[in-house]
């Protein structure tokens, strides 16, 4: 026997979803409780909370209730990108509800791959309803909820009605989601130039500006190697913005996290560019708009090494000895270990025990820890 939908009911259950939806989005809750409490509602019912990226095709978050693991996992991996009702409220305005039956009936596209390999195996789950809402010019989330169409004279009305009763808390918690996101960008930025010697920047796929170091900054307001236009960087040699460009889009499609190092400028200012990109920090709460990921660039020009610093009074204070001492002034000078490692002549094994020695006896925790506390004592 299906529940009847008065306005009592439907206010109940709006109220009770837009609550997990709140408590999911400060960390208090999994976010599967609000898609629970809304397929509990509707029996027979299921219901995912999705985050996709439509210019890029990608999920950036999902969370589901009702559907058996590979047909999440199905969807996740072929299936969100030829589903045939995304075409239709891609269009709609933010905040609008899509009723399966009346925008595009499952029927009117019966003889397709979605239709028959996943409508049909999630459960013949062929009507339905879901509420769109823009979180970015990328980011699309949407709560739909699918059911066999035997319940959709029952549930169509209702279940639409409390999905657009659920387009404020949905928006509060993209706008929570945004913040954090900007907080934690802003953290890993600030933490990744903080006490490097070279001029050394951050930004993300597009080449905005996330975060410089003095030096970055003084090489901008120059505007004699780069500019930063609209917040966005722009390399004044069109050959090398376009490789800087490219090594970035190459870091934040791979898989891995590599570096891509390679030199430019004229013979008078040679410069080494070093590109990384950066972990990306985890959140808490698992927030529906994940973090960007960034790229650090760190431009060595060799030409204007950074000034070589008296650490006299570190090596005393912690008992370092005199190539210890030599490490902690290539490290300073932004150079990575296999760069110190050149310069000083030594093995990249030899290096990495001098560099766990110098953390031993000065009690840093890392390469950030011993940069700060090389910042402190030097002359």
């Amino acid at each position: 026997m299906i529940t009847s939908y008065d306005e009592g009911r439907i206010s109940f259950i709006a109220a009770e979803v837009a609550e997990a939806i709140e408590q999911a989005s400060l960390g208090r809750v999994p976010w599967t409780v609000p898609a629970k409490i809304f397929c509990a509602a509707f029996p027979g019912s299921l219901t995912a909370l999705i985050n996709q990226d439509f210019v890029h095709d990608g999920i950036n978050f999902m969370e589901w209730t009702g559907f058996a693991d590979d047909s999440a996992a199905t969807y996740v991996e072929h299936f969100a990108y030829i589903n045939p009702w995304a075409e239709v409220w891609t269009r709609m305005p933010s905040g609008s509800v899509f009723v399966a039956d009346k925008h595009l009936p499952a029927r009117t596209f019966a003889d397709t791959e979605f239709y028959n390999d996943w409508l049909a195996r999630a459960g013949n789950v062929f009507s339905g309803v879901g509420l769109k809402v823009d979180a970015s010019p990328t980011d699309v989330v949407h709560f739909p909820m699918l059911y066999p169409s035997r319940y959709a004279d029952a549930y169509d009305d209702p279940a639409a009605e409390v999905s657009r009763r659920l387009v404020a808390p949905i928006q509060r918690a993209i706008d929570i989601a945004l913040n954090l996101r900007f907080e934690g960008e802003r953290a890993a930025s600030q933490a990744a130039v903080t006490h490097r010697a070279w001029s050394s920047l951050v930004v993300d796929s597009s080449l905005k500006l996330c975060g410089a170091n003095a030096e970055a900054e003084v090489l901008i307001a120059k505007e004699s190697v780069l500019v930063c236009k609209n917040g966005r960087v722009i390399f004044k040699d069109p050959a090398l913005h376009r490789r800087i460009a490219d090594s970035v889009t190459a870091l934040m499609n791979s898989p891995a996290s590599p570096a891509s190092t390679f030199s430019g400028g004229s013979p008078y200012e040679p410069t080494v560019y070093s590109l990384s990109r950066l972990p990306t920090p985890d959140s808490f709460p698992r927030a529906m708009i994940g973090t960007r990921r960034q790229v650090l660039i760190v431009m060595k020009r060799l030409a204007r090494p950074p000034a070589i610093q008296d650490l006299s009074a570190l090596g005393q204070l912690y008992g370092l000895t005199k190539a210890e001492i030599r490490l902690c002034f290539s490290l300073y000078a932004g150079r990575t270990l296999q760069e110190a490692a050149t310069e000083l002549n030594l093995s990249y094994e030899t290096i990495r025990t001098c560099t766990k020695a110098i953390f031993a006896k000065t009690g840093a925790r890392g390469q950030p820890d011993l940069y700060a506390l090389l910042a402190r004592y030097a002359g």
